[in-house]
């Protein structure tokens, strides 16, 4: 009974994440900044199918993101709030730094994607901490 309470915690965590991206890059909030500096990359219309599809990756990849800091959290101890920030600062941050950097990206582009991600962390831990 645990092992279905965890995976419809999880699934939930990654619901929240995905919501607060389509909220995040939603014309609501940041879509338009997005689109621009996304430049030419920026997609023009996406078909339905393929908008879907990846919203099913993106759902499953925030599926393993919760079960990672959920594992993570309850191997060494550390609160969960703890872990969000390490990983967003080690792993997040240098990563989208470098792609920005080789990529020439703009500064714009870099700042909305690590406030994204910094946001979609904190939700799964809102998750985690409500339930």
């Amino acid at each position: 009974m645990q092992y279905l309470y965890l995976v419809g915690i999880i699934l939930l965590a990654g619901i929240v994440s995905g919501g607060l991206g389509i909220l995040w890059y939603s014309k609501v909030l940041f879509g338009n900044q997005w689109m621009r500096a996304m430049g030419d990359r920026a997609p023009k219309v996406m078909d339905k199918k393929r908008m879907a599809v990846s919203m099913l990756y993106g759902l499953i990849f925030d599926m393993i993101t919760a079960f990672a800091l959920l594992y993570l959290a309850g191997v060494f101890g550390v609160p969960l709030i703890l872990l969000v920030a390490t990983a967003w600062i080690a792993f997040i941050i240098p990563t989208e730094f470098s792609s920005t950097m080789y990529e020439k990206r703009s500064w714009t582009l870099f700042s909305l994607t690590v406030g994204y991600r910094l946001i979609s962390l904190l939700g799964i831990t809102a998750t985690f901490l409500l339930l």
